[in-house]
């Protein structure tokens, strides 16, 4: 599940640079972004040695200004993983103009100052490649990854398994209550966690009081619901 961003807002020099870069290099910055959503940090894709082939490729001298164009194109594709409009609407709101009244998919300030209006007005060649890659098994896959992932970054729970136990008297080793034991009586008792994640299996252990902790917590949660539908 993607957070729904914020403003996008794109100088008119990134947004120069953006509409003069090669659809194979927007491409490139495009394939490795959608490879690693969620990412926060577009440059942290990039290698010194590639911003700095990035930066002599665009004849720039300044590294900044790359590391600017790619945060606003990591904006850009987070917008349209929150949103994931059609094809028209995308390339649309890539380069038109709209009202502040109406709603801009990308919420962007306008490029001119003008704060009646919100716009990207980039090129046609970008909103061919953003669209190219959004509509390529790329862009499909991005969108089921993302769906398993929370707003934390934390993965998803699919399954629980759980088992009781008991450490023995005079013994570190650990013995399930459902397996015959003639074992003295348990010293104590644990619970033994088998946790199913989106991002792969984990083994968790809970004592008896933490058990006991979360089961009250487990059933107030239950009541308070319980009463939200009465």
């Amino acid at each position: 599940m993607m957070q729904e961003v914020g403003a996008l807002a794109i100088s008119r020099d990134v947004t120069s640079l953006l509409s003069s870069c090669s659809a194979k290099l927007l491409k490139r910055i495009g394939v490795r972004i959608l490879e690693a959503m969620p990412v926060k940090d577009a440059s942290s894709l990039f290698s010194p040695e590639e911003l700095a082939q990035l930066a002599e490729g665009l004849q720039l001298s300044d590294e900044a200004v790359v590391q600017n164009m790619l945060s606003a194109c990591l904006r850009i594709f987070r917008s349209v993983a929150f949103h994931q409009p059609k094809e028209e609407q995308l390339r649309e709101q890539i380069e038109k103009a709209r009202s502040a009244e109406n709603r801009s998919l990308f919420a962007c300030s306008c490029l001119s100052g003008d704060v009646k209006h919100n716009c990207l007005g980039l090129s046609a060649d970008v909103a061919d490649v953003v669209i190219g890659l959004w509509e390529s098994e790329l862009g499909q896959t991005t969108i089921a990854r993302l769906s398993e992932v929370t707003h934390t970054g934390l993965p998803r729970l699919r399954n629980v398994d759980w088992s009781i136990v008991r450490t023995t008297e005079g013994s570190n080793s650990l013995n399930r209550c459902s397996s015959p034991s003639t074992a003295p009586a348990p010293a104590a008792h644990s619970i033994a966690l088998h946790l199913q994640t989106t991002q792969g299996d984990r083994e968790l252990r809970m004592t008896r009081a933490e058990a006991i902790a979360l089961y009250e917590k487990l059933n107030d949660m239950q009541r308070r619901i319980d009463m939200m539908l009465e």
